[in-house]
């Protein structure tokens, strides 16, 4: 048996079909990626914001610190600053993290639609197929010749119906109907 190369055989099924369950599949991604995205940004703006009052505190501090003479509160005021830096450094690795999330979110829903596309396109070719098959025994039939029957592709769906078809094919030879 001959094997295939094209994979559209009814393109209008065949697209319509799969772009409706890409379409479902991305309009669900896309209501997902806006709430993380809406949420993201909203967060990644209170980090900032909670940055910035925080270093105006550390930098008020500091400043004190400097005419301070007790030697042990600018040693305390010094290592909290440097906390400080330490934990703004870290709020800003999440805020990193936190936008590469987001962009990797939007990868795999890219990836993942490209791949949802070309399973749909294989699916529907194994309906397409068939219906191709019976669409012409039932041609052949209309124009009084005896259709060529064949078996179906391993895998292929519509085998109830290539069946019955071939099953009428026989009586109309058997009958002489054709």
């Amino acid at each position: 048996m001959i094997k295939r190369k094209h994979y559209l055989i009814n393109k209008k099924y065949q697209l319509k079909n799969t772009m409706l369950v890409v379409g479902m599949s991305l309009f669900c991604v896309v209501i997902i990626i806006i709430a993380i995205s809406i949420n993201i940004v909203n967060n990644n703006k209170k980090l900032e914001n909670i940055i910035f009052i925080q270093n105006n505190v550390v930098e008020t501090l500091l400043t004190l610190s400097q005419n301070n003479q007790d030697r042990t509160v600018k040693i305390a005021i010094n290592n909290a600053g440097k906390n400080h830096y330490d934990n703004i450094l870290s709020i800003r690795n999440i805020i990193e993290l936190n936008t590469t999330f987001l962009v990797l979110i939007l990868l795999i829903a890219i990836i993942q639609s490209i791949i949802l596309y070309f399973i749909m396109i294989r699916k529907t070719h194994k309906i397409s197929g068939p219906e191709y098959v019976i669409s012409s025994y039932i041609n052949e039939i209309l124009q009084g010749k005896i259709p060529h029957v064949r078996a179906l592709r391993k895998g292929d769906e519509l085998t109830e119906l290539h069946n019955l078809v071939v099953k009428l094919i026989d009586y109309l030879k058997e009958n002489k109907k054709i």
